[in-house]
This record gives C-alpha cells, structure tokens and sequence, in this order.
C-alpha cells in the first residue's frame, strides 16, 4: 500500500471550511473532478415549455431556459469565446479567458464555462465541477437520526441479458461480466446520438418475476417490470408499456457500428412472464445513467452514489472511520466498493487518498492521510456475515436493497449494537441509513412511516420527488410528463414518491387506485383543520392511523364489520373495526366512515367495548357482523355483544372464497371508498392464500363487509354466484319482521 499523504495547507483549508460550513461539495468540489464533469447547459425553446403541463416540471424548466439565456447573451456579449467566466471577486464582470487561463482558473475551483457545438448552431455551455450532492442529499447527509430509511425505484436485467462492450466489439452476457470483474465500455444515449462511456462492473442487484420482450423483428430482451425503456414517447417502464400504453415504439441501435449516430424504433409485439423470484443485474453509467443491451437502449439505477460519496469523503475526514456497505448478500455490497472506484478514477481524491482497494478476502476500501491515520469502508453481506458484524465495530453502515431483508428489525438492532465508543478522542457517528427499492416490506414500510414523524429523534425518512433532482433536463421533464405521469395516480407515484400500493395477488393495484378515497382525505382534513365536532384521526408509530372517525348523519345507513381480536397492530390478530356507509349500495359506494385498530393487550375485551360504541353510535344494530370464525366464534352469546343482533360471519372453506372474490369485484368496481389507511391498502396489496401467517386482520374485516354487503349487491345486480347454503344465523336471511322498525324508519 501507499504512504499516509501529507495534508498541505490547501488541503487543510478545505476540509475546515467544509466542516465550518457543514457541506461536503466542497470537498468533492475539489478531490472528485475530471474535466468531462459538471453541468452542460442547452438552449430551451419556448416550444419545449409549452409541452409541460405539471407546475414543478414548468419551475425547473423555466430554470434551465433562463440560465442558458443568460449565459447565451454573456458569451454573446464577449464575441463568442471558447472559453469564459465571471470574475471570482467580481461575480458580475464576465471575461473571455484563454485556454491556459481556464485551465489554471478550473484548477483554484472559479466558476468557468468551456463551449461546445453538438448540433447545428446553438452553443452547449460546459461548466466544470467536481461530484456535487443536490439539495435534498445535502439535506439527508445532516439527518442526525441514528436509522435513515430512503426508498426510490428499481429497474434491471436478467443474468443472461448481453451488454455490448465497444471496447472488446462484443455483445457479453451481463452475468458474465460480473464474474469476470470487468467494467464495460457501453453505448450510452445522449438524446441525439450514442456515446461510449466507461459503466461499473454490473452487480447481482436482488430476485424479482422476469419477463421476456420481443419486438417486430425478433429482437429480446428479459427484465423487471420496472426496467425502463427509452420509446418514441421518453423513459418508459415496462409496466406503463403494458398497462394502458397504445402503440408504443422502442428506441432499438441499427447495428454495432451505425449506433454511434443514431438509432431506429421498433414495435413490441409480445410481453411474456418467465422465472418468478429470479436474479437480476444493474450496473452504473456516470453522467448517463442508460447503456445498450440486446439493440434496447436501457435505463439504470442509481440511488447509492450520494450515500457513497458522503462515506468517501468521511474516510478521509474523521480520525479512524470505519464504515460499513451492507447488503443482502455479498455480490450486492460490493457494489460500494466498485462505485466507489468509478467515481474516483481520474480524480485528485484517488491520487492522494486512496491507498488500496483490495477485494479478499472480503471487498473493501483503504484510505488514509496524515490526519485521519488510515481508514476504511468495509463490504459485507448480511446473510453471510451478520455473525462476523456481531464482533466489530464501526461509525456508521449503508444498508443496501434493504427492501429484500426478511427480518428488518432484526438486521437494524444487530447493526446498530456496532456502532459504539470511541475512537481517537471523537464518538462515533452511530448512524445506518436503509437504501431500498419501493417494494412491499411491511417491516421496512413500518420504518419509513415511523421516520415521517416530525418529532422523531431516532429515526428520518424520506422518499424525494422527482423534481427535487436539480439536474433533469428539459427533455427529461417532458419524457416523465408524457409517459410517465399518464394519468394521476402514477404522477402521485413515479413523479411525487407516494407509497405504492403493491402489485397485489388478490387486489390490484389498479382495484386499490380506484378504492382510495383523496376526496375523503381532503374532507377530513379540513375538517380536523376547522375542530368540527365528530372527526377524529389516531396514528401511531409503526401502525399509522389507527383510529378514524366522521360524525354520524341521520337518514344514512350503517353497518358495522369486525375480526376479532387481542394483540396490538401491527401484529397478527389485532382487531380491526370498519363502519361502512352503504346507504344506496351498489349504485353508490360503500363509504369506509370509521375505522379502529385496535390495542387489545392480550384481551378480547377492547374490541367488544369498540365494536357496541360504532354499533351503538352509528344506530347499525342488525347490521352489523364480524368473522366467527375457528376460536373467534361464540361472541354473539355474549351479552354485550349478543344484544346488538351482530351476524356471525364464518371464513372458512367455501365461504371464505366466495366472501374473498366478491370483495374483490366490489373492489375492481369502486364500490368502495376508503380514505388513506396505509396498513389497509398494504395488507390487502400482499394478501395472499394461504394466509395463516400474514398481517391479515384488516382484509378478513373487508370480507366480512362484503358478507354483509352480498344480499344487497346481488338483489341490486340481478346476478349471483354460487355459494353454499345460507346459514341460519346469518340475519340477512331472516325475515324482515325481525327487527323493530322505529317511526323514523331507522332499524334497531
């Protein structure tokens, strides 16, 4: 390994001041620049405006337009130099520099801008610069919460998918490149014309359902759904393909020698669902985040490269840091170590700093100068190596592709016990921060909710939209608008990071979009807002809402659904209680107008006192029911209970069935109107059969309100299924003259 570097006064005045200032760039500003890097400044026409529909996407346009014009009307002014720049004590005098002038300028790390001339007769503007953390990563890097959750998007390849290397002129099995180590030169899209850039070496990145595109001419290709493909309309996911786009071109390379200018679109004609749960692949392209593969230009990820960057420059910044890149498994949390790399190559940080990169027999990064002594950031799998973290010590951990850890909670309470003590007169930062993928991890979804808490100090989350990313261009801008954010539901999710609703087995995600009530939100809302007697709304750390109430309105009709229960949410066997406005069901919607999740702290007599209140305050005696089923049954004996006229609702063999595929059509029809439950929405995006060791509680208190809900449904629809004889203890099959009719019409 190298010597220590010796820190020169330079150096040392950058570090204060990025420590005085509390901001990291100035370090990368400096230590992480090659001349190709920074930002490229292209002319906005007002054309490019006016496609732009979406008010943030119009700010950040309007943005880019404005600064171009400004420089454009500098360089005018300045007849038209290569190279220019404002003067640093003077940020209002421009002047033309010579070519020795800007590169002894770029050098003290002035402003400067170089020019270009890609196409026709508009100059690019060049303005160079080191890695730099937008403002929302600056932002994340002062969290001082001890766990950080941060969740974005996924889209990779299949193991067998061929990356082109125009550097062999090959056409290489991703997989293949990965065993070898080897970092391709790739073709990557500029929007005009194809480029070769140096990508990482591709990773194993986690297990998804692969499917397998073919296009007119028989070219294919396997990946995620949520690969993203560049068409005649932008970056569009496979998924936004196949769910509702007509028509839809990809841009295809018209062979391995005419990419380079340009390529061709082609149609897709088939989409087939291969492997479930099988391994796919990613790799990084600086600066261009696409490459080509199978003739498809594709995009890739990159959430890890803030989180690196902020670890790179603590190993060269604090006496003694150890750091540790965590993943699932081993081939995953190497891939701090080869970003790492690729960020670093060319750069003053790797000539100084860096003293070694060894990858036996675990990967890992050795840095050192003669202030922080040597340092390292050490690469471990957490299903390999949790025994092994179990007996060192550390300042902080990244936890990669956190969504795929089985048990969340374990993982954090492991790592976290590392982060101990001293070292060399300081405390340890004693932080982790879980990077995902937006996937359906209850346990890691339960984190993310509990770091929405204003209050919270000890624990951050955040999931940034997409307009927070300074960098997107005008043509990025106008591609999200276009495919993207085709309708509102996916602008709330793609554009604006709401948490999805997962694919769902039994309930779809489109059935969920159609349930989710915004409306009701807003309603209640602004009625919590206005202290109007009646609205309540509970929430919890790690349940979210848990309680959630709207007044009584006489005329209206009510009933109550139940599952029992005696545990506190989010665990198993927590009671859930929905009453449901149903008047005119099914030509209006069922309206869910109270909910309560229960904290029964092991006694069924919480929800028995829950369930008479909503029966009692919502006049639904005779109309309601909850799920007898197994140990649940026998509450209707109860007095308390009993009294009320509840239906017993029994889910299992047959019943169960048909109460589940009812549900479900309710459910694709909008016939149901739920305000934003999150468990709610998530137990019934992961509900699957069987389910006798899942969260299912709210979705088995769904299924007894379509019990409820059938004869209605039916009697109104003039179509029925086939179900099994009615039990006789079920009151919607007893004769009317059952319940007292009061003078106002309301049962009882």
């Amino acid at each position: 390994m190298k010597k220590l570097y010796r820190l020169t006064e330079g150096d040392r005045a950058i570090f204060r001041a990025a420590k005085e200032q509390d901001n990291p760039n100035i370090i990368t500003n400096y230590y992480m620049r090659h001349p190709d890097s920074g930002t490229w400044w292209r002319r906005i026409r007002d054309d490019d405006l006016a496609e732009l529909t979406i008010p943030q996407a119009i700010e950040a346009a309007t943005r880019w337009k404005t600064g171009y014009e400004t420089l454009f009307a500098i360089w005018k002014y300045l007849k038209k130099p290569f190279f220019f720049a404002p003067d640093p004590l003077d940020p209002e005098n421009w002047h033309a520099l010579s070519e020795r002038e800007y590169t002894e300028a770029s050098q003290r790390l002035d402003k400067t801008y170089r020019v270009l001339f890609e196409l026709g007769d508009d100059p690019v503007f060049h303005h160079l610069h080191g890695a730099l953390l937008i403002p929302w990563q600056l932002m994340a890097a002062k969290f001082k919460q001890p766990v950080i959750v941060e969740i974005g998007g996924y889209a990779c390849v299949a193991q067998e998918t061929r990356i082109y290397d125009a550097e062999l002129n090959q056409h290489i099995p991703i997989v293949e490149l990965a065993n070898k180590n080897r970092a391709p030169l790739v073709l990557a899209w500029t929007g005009t014309r194809f480029v070769e850039v140096r990508a990482t070496v591709p990773f194993l990145k986690g297990k998804a359902d692969l499917y397998r595109v073919t296009t007119e001419s028989g070219r294919q290709i396997t990946t995620t759904l949520e690969h993203r493909f560049m068409t005649d309309r932008g970056w569009m996911t496979l998924r936004q393909i196949t769910e509702g786009a007509d028509d839809v071109r990809l841009l295809m390379s018209a062979g391995d020698h005419s990419v380079y200018v340009g390529g061709y679109l082609e149609s897709m004609v088939s989409v087939v669902g291969l492997e479930r749960d099988a391994g796919f692949y990613d790799l990084h392209v600086p600066g261009y985040e696409n490459y080509l593969a199978e003739g498809f230009v594709n995009h890739n990820s990159g959430k890890t490269l803030s989180k690196t960057i902020q670890m790179l420059v603590n190993a060269v910044t604090l006496p003694g840091y150890r750091g540790f890149a965590l993943a699932p498994y081993s081939n995953q949390a190497a891939e701090i170590h080869k970003q790492a790399l690729q960020i670093l190559e060319g750069t003053e940080f790797k000539k100084r700093f860096l003293l070694g990169a060894p990858t036996k027999p675990f990967p890992r990064l050795v840095f050192g100068n003669d202030l922080v002594g040597e340092t390292t950031i050490e690469c471990y799998s957490i299903k390999d190596d949790i025994g092994k973290l179990l007996t060192l010590t550390a300042d902080e951990a990244i936890i990669d592709q956190a969504e795929m850890l089985d048990d969340v909670d374990g993982v954090v309470s492991k790592v976290g016990s590392r982060f101990r003590g001293q070292v060399r007169g300081r405390p340890r930062i004693g932080q982790m921060v879980l990077v995902a993928n937006s996937a359906d991890n209850p346990m890691l979804w339960d984190w993310f909710d509990e770091g929405q808490e204003p209050d919270n100090k000890y624990v951050k989350s955040y999931a940034p939209n997409t307009f927070e990313n300074t960098y997107l261009t005008v043509d990025d801008l106008k591609r999200f608008e276009n495919t993207v954010a085709k309708d509102e539901a996916s602008r709330r999710l793609y554009l604006f990071g709401e948490r999805p609703l997962g694919a769902g087995e039994h309930f779809p995600r489109e059935s969920l979009e159609k349930c989710r009530a915004r409306w009701m939100d807003e309603q209640i809302t602004e009625a919590l807002e206005q202290k109007k007697p009646g609205y309540i709304r509970e929430e919890a750390q790690r349940v979210g809402v848990y309680k959630l109430e709207t007044p009584y309105i006489p005329g209206e009709s009510y009933l109550v659904a139940a599952d029992a229960g005696w545990a506190n949410p989010p665990d198993r066997n927590s009671a859930v209680i929905g009453v449901w406005k149903y008047t005119d069901f099914p030509l209006v919607p069922a309206q869910l107008v109270a909910f309560s999740w229960v904290f029964g702290n092991n006694s069924p007599i919480p929800w028995m006192q829950q369930y008479s209140e909503y029966v009692m305050n919502y006049k639904a005696i005779g109309m309601n029911g909850f799920d007898s089923t197994g140990f649940q049954s026998g509450y209707e004996r109860m007095t308390d209970i009993g009294d009320l006229m509840p239906t017993p609702v029994i889910l299992s063999g047959q019943k169960k069935y048909t109460y589940l595929n009812l549900a479900k059509k309710i459910m694709a029809q909008g016939n149901f109107q739920i305000p934003t439950i999150t468990h709610l929405f998530s137990q019934c995006a992961k509900y699957v059969l069987p389910d006798e060791r899942l969260r299912q509680d709210i979705v088995m208190m769904l299924l007894v309100t379509a019990a409820l809900l059938e004869p209605l449904y039916y009697d109104a629809s003039g179509a029925g299924v086939d179900v099994v004889e009615a039990d006789p203890s079920d009151r919607f099959y007893r004769d009317e003259s059952r319940y007292e009719v009061h003078p106002d019409g309301e049962r009882y």
